[in-house]
């Protein structure tokens, strides 16, 4: 914060953070209850993507992969990424730009907590709960299914051993990232670990930045070029799924469509709150630190 400002010319940074406080009293208890709330939820979440297949165990996947052979004309998606992404060099430029997932998301989420703009704070962070509770464990468990990486591990076939066996090789000179975690995720089913447990549909991945897409257009408009690079992050998070054997395409398909109505009904709720009069004087704190 101090940054932006120092960045936007102000002279006093410190006393400008303070004015802020005085406008928002309460910004510093709320971004610490979320922080807990966040953090809480995350640990929850880790938690309850282990049950899933204790409590629907795995059996989408056959029929993801059928329907996806029959819209790509008989061939899995990954098919078509590595004939275009094939080398050892592109898919280890996707393997690190997949694995940016984790600290991109890291960043977005402390954003969203220590947002002075609370209804930007409050749409974004309704679409966090979105992709972790409908998305991330509702439909993932209705549609339970464990992806490409674990076809083989979870019902026997070796379908998807040609990539495994692609991508193995490529790691072998390149040393990708993507394998080691799916050895990890295998490592630590069942354990609750942050971040661990497994499922395939819908893409979390490719639902968390595709909400940060939307956040960061509705904040800074679809011109500006961080919202570019948002999109173009979006679009090699969901080839990189593919590619790295992650995911089918439906799934990061799914993501995207069901996020992109949730947003709006969302925004309509929040645009509801904030034509109550006791709400409508909190939503223009942070113009001065997020130009549009």
């Amino acid at each position: 914060m101090l940054f932006r400002l120092m960045r936007k010319g102000s002279k006093h940074p410190a006393a400008t953070i303070k004015r802020l406080l005085r406008r928002d009293k309460w910004w510093l208890v709320r971004m610490v209850v979320l922080l807990v709330f966040v953090l809480m939820a995350g640990k929850c979440f880790s938690l309850l993507k282990g049950t899933i297949p204790l409590t629907l165990n795995f059996y989408a996947d056959p029929a993801l992969v059928d329907l996806e052979r029959t819209l790509l004309g008989g061939n899995d998606a990954w098919v078509y990424t590595h004939a275009v992404f094939g080398s050892a060099f592109a898919t280890e430029v996707i393997d690190r730009i997949y694995t940016l997932f984790f600290p991109i998301s890291a960043a977005f989420y402390i954003w969203m907590i220590a947002s002075w703009d609370t209804r930007l704070q409050l749409r974004g962070l309704l679409g966090c709960v979105f992709v972790w509770v409908v998305l991330g464990y509702g439909l993932a468990t209705l549609l339970s299914s464990s992806g490409p990486v674990f076809y083989e591990y979870h019902y026997g076939r070796t379908d998807f051993m040609p990539l495994l066996d692609r991508l193995n090789a490529i790691s072998a000179e390149r040393h990708l990232m993507a394998p080691e975690i799916a050895n990890w995720l295998i490592e630590s089913m069942g354990k609750g670990e942050f971040g661990s447990g497994v499922s395939a549909m819908p893409s979390i991945h490719v639902g968390q930045a595709f909400l940060l897409y939307l956040v960061l257009r509705y904040r800074m408009g679809w011109k500006h070029w961080i919202s570019w690079c948002a999109l173009a992050f979006v679009t090699v998070t969901w080839i990189g799924s593919v590619h790295l054997a992650w995911h089918y395409m439906l799934d990061g398909f799914v993501s995207i469509v069901l996020i992109s109505v949730a947003w709006h009904f969302i925004g309509r709720f929040v645009d509801y709150l904030w034509a109550r009069d006791d709400l409508r004087p909190q939503a223009d704190y942070t113009p001065v630190l997020f130009p549009q």
